[in-house]
């Protein structure tokens, strides 16, 4: 097996073709692009791959093995959004879809975009406390910034550049959660207190990624499928399956359908038939950009259109004074002559045969002879 690969991390490959879509910059995000040599290695090593990752290949990271597509881009063939106001609601939601789409035999790595909660540490300030020390929140907002953060104090030339010097406390003690009592602050005075005699440390989940979709918060609930199917059959299934769901949703709360249903409904042409017996084609147009009934268009064989005498044309053939003995290759010329609407008189025919005939309206062939040395015709 010939393989070639390369790798990606902190952000999506370069564009190579038209239709890849690269991810945006994301420090916990990497991407692995692996060439073989031909169809049945693809299939087989992207079998493997799903393999290993079902039985655990990497636990603490979502890895997923698929192909390239030359299509509309989709991240996730099959997707449904679940947009509303308050966040705990979108969560509650998104976990009865997520659900419902793991109870489809024909989907593969449920998921969704926001991810899992992450706990964050929270510094309660107690009002009291510091109206006794004599410092008032902001003041020990600034210091704890100081302390964690980090705040300039200075700046530093360096050729042409301009560089800000921040100080902050050493990683060891700013980076351990359990040390942030230890740290101290100074009053008005230059009396140095600990930080757990002003407040307390609270730990809460966080949503770490939040998205938004027509400025509501928005949770994608997606995920691969059975390749023996194709993602509208499947989204079709799920979309059943959740109507129970989409039946009960409280006010401002809805679920989107996304993936590739949405990306094939940007298309102009829904679908097309071709009858091949006439060669007609029956067009349907998607119906939210051009609305109407389809449009049907035939290919009819049919023997050349018969040319059209002019009017002065005729004349002129009829009077023997003007078309006197006019060549057939001469009248052939005359036939072919059109006006774009205008009609012209017997006599412009005329004057027209007399310009063919007369040799001063073409230039003559130049015929120069060639001769030898000696001064004879070659």
């Amino acid at each position: 097996m010939c393989i070639r690969d390369r790798s990606y991390i902190g952000a999506g490959a370069p564009r190579f073709f038209f239709s890849y879509n690269p991810e945006l910059p994301n420090p916990d995000f990497a991407k692995i692009i692996v060439l073989t040599a031909n169809e049945k290695d693809r299939d087989h090593l992207k079998l493997r791959l799903r393999e290993r990752v079902e039985q655990g290949l990497a636990p603490e990271a979502r890895v997923r093995a698929s192909q390239l597509v030359f299509g509309p881009y989709s991240p996730w063939p099959v997707a449904f959004r679940v947009k509303g106001p308050n966040l705990e609601k979108d969560r509650a939601i998104a976990a009865q879809v997520q659900a419902a789409m793991r109870a489809n035999p024909h989907t593969r790595q449920v998921n969704h975009d926001w991810g899992e909660r992450a706990p964050t540490v929270h510094f309660v300030l107690d009002q009291a406390r510091l109206q006794l020390i004599g410092l008032s929140s902001h003041e020990a907002a600034e210091q704890i910034q100081f302390l964690l953060t980090g705040a300039p104090v200075t700046q530093v030339r360096e050729d042409i550049r301009t560089a800000e010097v921040i100080a902050r406390s050493a990683g060891t003690d700013r980076l351990d959660p359990r040390k942030l009592n230890d740290m101290t602050l100074m009053n008005h005075w230059g009396k140095a207190i600990p930080l757990s005699q002003v407040g307390h440390i609270e730990i809460r989940p966080e949503e770490p990624i939040l998205k938004r979709r027509d400025r509501l918060p928005t949770i994608t609930v997606e995920s691969d499928i059975d390749e023996s199917l194709q993602p509208p059959q499947v989204s079709a299934e799920i979309q059943k399956a959740i109507q129970p769901i989409i039946a009960s949703l409280p006010e401002g709360y809805k679920i989107e359908t996304g993936g590739n249903i949405e990306e094939a409904g940007k298309a102009l042409i829904d679908s097309w038939d071709i009858d091949l017996k006439n060669f007609g084609m029956e067009i349907v147009l998607n119906h939210r950009l051009a609305p109407g009934r389809p449009k049907k268009i035939e290919f009819v064989e049919r023997e050349h259109d018969q040319v059209v005498e002019e009017p002065g044309l005729k004349e002129f053939l009829n009077d023997s004074s003007l078309s006197g003995k006019a060549t057939e290759e001469e009248m052939k010329f005359l036939k072919s002559l059109r006006f774009n609407g205008k009609r012209p008189t017997s006599l412009y025919y005329y004057r027209e045969l007399q310009n063919l005939r007369d040799p001063l309206h073409f230039r003559a062939e130049n015929r120069s002879s060639m001769k030898d040395s000696s001064g004879g015709p070659k």
